[in-house]
């Protein structure tokens, strides 16, 4: 926000300075310097003309000490070092720099430095220069914002989308505050508003979708997530975008359906997809995802936890050479399910040297109750159905 004013106003200081150095032939070196530096900056070139500035000996008589100290500030703020700005920008002005536009660069750095109360006012000191800048209202009414103050952040976005009613950035701006006020309703509405202003391009929707599930308002969230993929279907942030909505929302076959979807262009999505399958209970559309899953070890575990789902324990128990091969064994809860496994089956001593090799002391504790309990199998058969 900041950095967009700057971008603007820049060509208000950079006219003046490029009109100084035309002025003939018996200009002071100094005053080729800063016009030098002036053109850097126009550039972009902010390194260069830090360095430039540094050969403007300031003690000379006719240097033009406003705009020295006004670039020197523009190189500080533009490396965020605010406070330096700020004081140089405050010594451009004492130096006799009269355009107004100084004060929008000492708002900027107040803002950098969060002094909500200096950015207003030095806003309020640039006057109408501030009123023709659409930013100028987007910083104002957020320094009003952070200090609290609803009802003037609230009217700065509305004076300014009265100003500059294309300028789209304000009513984004009301549509989040409103979100924070948990105001969703006229959310929504300023939401549209803005998707109207920009046309609707498929990172808006995103951007207010997100928000929105954020929220918790799925059902708003999904209308314009639902608008977005019929009118790009093929962008992908959108569709991933509306099955987390729907997933979050408790729709978790819907989001599975969208993952694989997208796992016919995309094949990193396969896994999610039969995840959610998973989740959903889909068991069969599971597996027959779980089978293209590339990488291996999550494959067997995804490919585990479905049989331990479906009580198929004799199938997990035939993926114990598998799981040894891909090293997932190592980890104590997947032996822990091995070892249940086998105890389901009726292999007491192979679930018995599963169970020894556990070390983490909370699958540990659960491996002492499966012992006991196959202790009791031994003495009661009929007690487990063996």
């Amino acid at each position: 926000m900041a950095r967009g004013t700057l971008t603007i106003v820049l060509v208000l200081i950079l006219c003046g300075t490029l009109t100084a150095a035309k002025r003939g032939k018996k200009e002071e070196t100094e005053i080729d310097h800063i016009a030098l530096a002036a053109l850097m900056i126009k550039d972009g070139f902010y390194d260069r003309a830090a360095a430039v500035l540094q050969n403007v000996d300031t003690t000379k008589k006719g240097v033009d000490l406003p705009r020295y100290h006004t670039l020197r500030g523009l190189v500080l703020l533009q490396r965020s070092l605010y406070a330096e700005a700020r004081d140089a920008f405050r010594s451009a002005i004492a130096a006799g720099q009269k355009e107004p536009v100084i004060h929008l660069y000492i708002a900027q750095a107040s803002y950098g430095l969060k002094d909500w109360r200096g950015t207003i006012e030095a806003i309020q000191a640039a006057g109408a220069t501030a009123e023709d800048l659409p930013p100028s209202y987007a910083m104002l009414a957020q320094s009003f914002w952070n200090l609290g103050d609803r009802a003037a952040a609230w009217n700065a976005l509305t004076r300014g989308e009265r100003r500059h009613p294309g300028y789209a950035d304000l009513t984004r701006q009301k549509f989040f505050y409103l979100m924070e006020l948990g105001l969703y309703q006229s959310a929504v509405e300023e939401g549209t508003r803005y998707l109207a202003k920009r046309q609707g391009e498929a990172s808006d929707h995103l951007l207010i979708g997100a928000a929105l599930r954020q929220g918790r308002q799925y059902d708003k969230a999904l209308l314009v997530l639902e608008t977005a993929r019929v009118r790009f279907p093929d962008s992908e942030p959108v569709m991933l975008e509306l099955a987390r909505t729907y997933l979050d929302s408790g729709n978790t076959l819907t989001a599975a359906q969208m993952f694989e979807q997208a796992s016919r262009t995309e094949p990193k999505f396969i896994a999610d997809a039969a995840e959610l399958y998973r989740r959903a209970r889909k068991y069969y559309r599971a597996l027959h995802l779980n089978t293209l899953i590339p990488d291996q070890k999550e494959k067997l575990k995804q490919k585990l936890a479905i049989y331990l789902e479906t009580d198929q324990y004799e199938l997990v128990a035939g993926m114990a050479g598998d799981l040894a091969r891909v090293g997932l064994l190592e980890d104590d809860e997947i032996r822990y399910a091995l070892a249940y496994s086998y105890f389901q089956t009726g292999e007491l001593s192979r679930a018995e040297r599963e169970l020894a090799r556990i070390r983490k002391p909370e699958v540990f504790r659960r491996a002492a109750e499966l012992r006991r309990e196959m202790e009791r199998c031994k003495v009661e058969p009929a007690h487990c159905g063996f």
